[in-house]
């Protein structure tokens, strides 16, 4: 068996060899806790540990025995989803911090930084109306799924217990296991600069928000706010992974369901039927 923690990026399309050789992959929607290096290479530090966990597993049959597993291991209540799209389409690390990083960084032309805000701590209503409208777009192509279960994709507001945009943001900067965490930066000659090797960077855009959007040009919807976010990234990392409704160039490296025979809603939807 195998796990992915958390397991999100289009691990169902990567790892389709491995399930027809009779293995059990499965993931996460998120992870159990906020991780801190203590020592590295030797300890980490957990911080705000779940109190409930959400896992699918492919073949779907093993999902209530992988549940079951994880809860044992790791002492935690945890739900079986119906099917994976249920974790692939979390709106976690790909639209929270995606649209975060957009905030702060979209006027960057190479000039450095005197300082940066934290990344959580100082979240601001601008962050906070910008991933509402992501999310709003991401729960729209949920809707056009209309053959699956996605009612496991709670919508951010809901998860961070939030009615609009203000309270959203006052409850970003009141979590506790967030505290203290930076904006992802390097510094230089005493100046700080975005940096675009973090996994913020390398994990959430292309392995996230880049997946949603294959999701949504099979689902026919419309996201401009995504597309805003993911024009930018591609812009500054000289990337093209999908541009309007097509496909780009860098595609190729990208777990998205076209890249695996995938191209019609249709086809999706029996893709997760027959896990």
């Amino acid at each position: 068996m195998l796990c992915f923690y958390p397991g999100l990026g289009g691990i169902e399309f990567y790892t389709q060899e491995l399930v027809q050789k009779g293995f059990t992959v499965f993931g996460t929607q998120r992870v159990c806790s906020v991780a801190r290096l203590k020592e590295y290479g030797h300890s980490v530090i957990t911080v705000g540990k779940r109190k409930h966990m959400y896992i699918a597993a492919i073949p779907s049959s093993k999902t209530v025995e992988m549940a079951s597993l994880f809860s044992n291991l790791f002492d935690i209540d945890t739900t079986p989803l119906p099917n994976y799209i249920n974790v692939t389409l979390t709106p976690s690390n790909p639209i929270l911090h995606t649209t975060r990083l957009f905030v702060l960084f979209k006027d960057f032309v190479g000039q450095g930084y005197k300082e940066l805000p934290l990344f959580y701590e100082n979240w601001d209503d601008e962050s906070s109306k910008l991933l509402i409208a992501c999310d709003l777009e991401l729960q729209n192509i949920c809707k056009e799924i209309r053959g699956l279960d996605t009612s496991y994709v709670n919508s951010l507001l809901n998860h961070y217990e939030s009615s609009d945009y203000k309270t959203l943001t006052e409850k970003i900067n009141s979590i506790e296991s967030f505290r203290g965490l930076k904006t992802p930066s390097i510094e230089k000659d005493g100046l700080l600069y975005p940096d675009f090797d973090s996994r913020y960077f390398t994990a959430d855009f292309p392995y996230g928000l880049v997946i949603v959007k294959a999701f949504a040009l099979l689902t026919k919807v419309s996201t401009p706010n995504i597309d805003m976010v993911l024009n930018w990234y591609q812009e500054v990392t000289n990337k093209d992974f999908i541009n309007g409704d097509k496909l780009g160039k860098d595609c190729y490296m990208i777990s998205m369901p076209q890249n695996y025979g995938i191209e019609t809603l249709k086809q999706l939807e029996e893709l997760y039927r027959n896990e």
